[in-house]
């Protein structure tokens, strides 16, 4: 059986038509009210559909980027999450997480531009799985510190704090070569959520935290209620 999952170009499936490309050709995203506007079409409510892009689709070779961000398009997508992008960004021989390997930069680079080229508006993360690395981080002994852990200590822990902040600089500032801008200002990069999965309801479940880490919450939190009198 020769199953194609490609749609037809011009066929009755074929949604490109959906999209008004380039994205970003009206400016910024804004929010008026309880919708999403652009900014060089005031009054006209927008909304975003789209899908999660993960893992190593995200680092496809670059015709196959293309392939996947067009077949999107005809499926009817205005817009694309880069998720769980950032753990194989960062160079694996590097000292730190905070070095990007060149050639993931590049395919990254390069999603980006061909989702901004037919239409389609990006949103990502600033930290998904991004791990720092062994004697990167005095906060945690100078052990590795991965997902669940880095949220948490992020939320009260200055060292770890600037250590996000840095990464997030250094993403942002970066100049797309295929469009000519950097991610923090090209109006086609219309969402960023801070930290994938972060609320503290969700990283505090039970066996997912070091006994450590719960008491220095804790700590913390005793400390807030002295000080607010509850």
């Amino acid at each position: 059986l020769d199953f194609q999952v490609e749609v037809e170009p011009g066929s009755i499936l074929d949604f490109s038509d959906l999209t008004d490309a380039p994205a970003g050709k009206y400016g910024p995203v804004t929010i008026r009210g309880d919708h999403f506007e652009f900014a060089g079409k005031p009054g006209v409510p927008q909304r975003f559909y789209g899908a999660n892009i993960c893992f190593g689709v995200n680092y496809q070779a670059k015709e196959e980027l293309r392939k996947t961000v067009l077949q999107l398009r005809k499926m009817g997508y205005n817009t694309i999450r880069i998720h769980h992008y950032d753990r194989d960004l960062v160079a694996g021989n590097g000292a730190d997480g905070l070095r990007f390997d060149p050639e993931k930069l590049d395919r990254l680079d390069y999603l980006f531009h061909q989702a901004r080229e037919n239409g389609m508006y990006v949103a990502i993360d600033l930290y998904t799985l991004r791990p720092a690395r062994r004697g990167e981080l005095k906060t945690a002994g100078g052990r590795e510190l991965r997902l669940q852990e880095y949220k948490m200590f992020a939320a009260f822990d200055d060292e770890v704090f600037d250590n996000w902040k840095e990464f997030a600089r250094r993403w942002m500032t970066h100049k797309n070569p295929y469009t000519g801008m950097t991610w923090g200002e090209d109006p086609a990069l219309f969402c960023l959520n801070l930290v994938n999965e972060e609320s503290l309801l969700f990283v505090l479940k039970p066996n997912r935290i070091p006994p450590t880490v719960e008491v220095r919450y804790r700590k913390l939190f005793d400390e807030w209620k002295k000080k607010n009198n509850c």
